[in-house]
């Protein structure tokens, strides 16, 4: 395995917990009903990470054909 296949799988790993905490914030912050973050934009956020991880695991599958 690459370094850069590592550095993806690292990647993924981390932004996969960035949407789980974001997910559970989400969730919280509606039952608490704060109005700092509202739920649409922690939802845009989480859209755009799992977008993130989308093109990395693309990538990702690029390296291992590759091989």
């Amino acid at each position: 395995m690459s370094t850069k296949e590592e550095t993806c799988e690292q990647f993924i790993e981390s932004l996969e917990d960035a949407i789980d905490s974001l997910e559970k914030g989400r969730d919280e912050c509606s039952l608490e009903d704060w109005d700092i973050f509202s739920p649409e934009d922690l939802e845009e956020i989480i859209e755009l990470l799992r977008e993130m991880v989308t093109k990395l695991e693309q990538q990702l599958s690029t390296f291992e054909d590759s091989e």
